[in-house]
Protein backbone atom coordinates (compact mmCIF):
# COMPACT_ATOMS: atom_id res chain seq x y z
CA UNK A 1 0.00 0.00 0.00
CA UNK A 2 1.15 3.66 -1.41
CA UNK A 3 0.65 6.45 0.85
CA UNK A 4 -1.40 8.59 -1.25
CA UNK A 5 -1.21 12.81 -1.25
CA UNK A 6 -5.08 11.99 -0.09
CA UNK A 7 -4.42 9.45 2.48
CA UNK A 8 -1.81 11.68 3.73
CA UNK A 9 -4.39 14.01 3.82
CA UNK A 10 -7.05 11.53 6.07
CA UNK A 11 -4.07 10.59 8.09
CA UNK A 12 -3.61 13.92 9.17
CA UNK A 13 -7.03 15.11 10.64
CA UNK A 14 -8.19 14.64 14.38
CA UNK A 15 -9.70 11.33 13.41
CA UNK A 16 -6.83 9.95 11.49
CA UNK A 17 -4.23 10.64 14.33
CA UNK A 18 -7.03 8.85 16.47
CA UNK A 19 -6.45 6.07 13.81
CA UNK A 20 -3.00 6.42 14.12
CA UNK A 21 -2.63 6.22 18.06
CA UNK A 22 -4.39 3.33 18.06
CA UNK A 23 -2.63 1.49 15.40
CA UNK A 24 0.56 2.89 17.14
CA UNK A 25 -0.71 1.28 20.70
CA UNK A 26 -1.29 -2.35 18.95
CA UNK A 27 1.80 -2.19 17.56
CA UNK A 28 3.37 -5.52 18.92
CA UNK A 29 0.09 -7.34 18.34
CA UNK A 30 -1.13 -10.11 16.03
CA UNK A 31 -1.07 -7.81 12.63
CA UNK A 32 -3.87 -9.59 11.49
CA UNK A 33 -6.29 -8.96 14.57
CA UNK A 34 -5.26 -5.38 14.99
CA UNK A 35 -6.39 -4.99 11.04
CA UNK A 36 -10.05 -6.83 12.05
CA UNK A 37 -10.00 -4.46 15.08
CA UNK A 38 -9.20 -1.36 13.26
CA UNK A 39 -11.86 -2.04 10.58
CA UNK A 40 -14.51 -3.23 13.01
CA UNK A 41 -14.36 0.64 14.67
CA UNK A 42 -16.02 1.34 10.91
CA UNK A 43 -12.56 2.97 9.24
CA UNK A 44 -11.69 2.79 5.30
CA UNK A 45 -9.86 -0.62 4.52
CA UNK A 46 -7.57 1.20 2.98
CA UNK A 47 -6.75 4.01 5.37
CA UNK A 48 -6.63 1.30 8.29
CA UNK A 49 -3.74 -0.73 5.85
CA UNK A 50 -2.11 3.10 5.39
CA UNK A 51 -1.98 3.84 8.97
CA UNK A 52 -0.70 0.48 10.05
CA UNK A 53 2.13 0.95 7.02
CA UNK A 54 3.08 4.53 9.03
CA UNK A 55 3.18 2.91 11.98
CA UNK A 56 5.92 0.13 10.71
CA UNK A 57 7.47 2.31 8.74
CA UNK A 58 7.90 5.06 11.84
CA UNK A 59 9.12 2.33 13.83
CA UNK A 60 12.13 1.17 11.34
CA UNK A 61 12.86 4.94 10.69
CA UNK A 62 12.70 5.31 14.50
CA UNK A 63 16.31 3.14 15.03
CA UNK A 64 17.87 6.12 13.53
CA UNK A 65 16.22 8.85 13.98
CA UNK A 66 14.89 8.21 17.86
CA UNK A 67 11.47 10.13 18.80
CA UNK A 68 11.04 12.46 16.23
CA UNK A 69 9.98 9.72 13.61
CA UNK A 70 7.32 8.57 15.74
CA UNK A 71 5.89 12.56 14.02
CA UNK A 72 6.55 12.00 10.71
CA UNK A 73 5.82 10.43 7.88
CA UNK A 74 7.31 7.87 5.24
CA UNK A 75 7.68 6.09 2.01
CA UNK A 76 9.02 2.79 2.27
CA UNK A 77 12.23 4.34 -0.17
CA UNK A 78 12.35 6.81 2.19
CA UNK A 79 12.73 5.19 5.44
CA UNK A 80 15.41 3.23 3.81
CA UNK A 81 17.23 6.04 2.81
CA UNK A 82 17.39 7.46 6.25
CA UNK A 83 20.84 8.49 7.45
CA UNK A 84 21.48 8.98 11.36
CA UNK A 85 21.82 12.99 12.33
CA UNK A 86 25.08 12.99 13.58
CA UNK A 87 26.32 10.69 10.25
CA UNK A 88 24.35 13.46 8.12
CA UNK A 89 25.82 16.43 10.12
CA UNK A 90 29.21 14.89 9.75
CA UNK A 91 28.98 14.19 5.56
CA UNK A 92 27.53 17.95 5.32
CA UNK A 93 30.24 19.41 7.26
CA UNK A 94 32.87 17.34 4.55
CA UNK A 95 30.74 18.61 1.42
CA UNK A 96 30.73 22.26 2.53
CA UNK A 97 34.69 21.79 3.23
CA UNK A 98 35.26 20.62 0.06
CA UNK A 99 32.97 23.47 -2.25
CA UNK A 100 34.74 25.75 0.04
CA UNK A 101 38.14 24.75 -1.20
CA UNK A 102 38.94 23.50 1.54
CA UNK A 103 39.94 20.10 1.64
CA UNK A 104 38.87 16.53 -0.49
CA UNK A 105 35.71 15.28 -0.41
CA UNK A 106 36.71 11.51 -0.45
CA UNK A 107 39.63 10.82 1.79
CA UNK A 108 42.56 9.80 -0.43
CA UNK A 109 41.44 11.54 -3.26
CA UNK A 110 42.74 15.25 -4.28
Amino acid sequence: MSLTVATLAQLRTSAGATLLAEATARAGDDLVRTTAALRATGQDPELVAAALTTVRLRQRAAVRLGEPAHRMFFTPDGAEQITRPAVAAHRATRLCRHLAGRGPLLRGRR
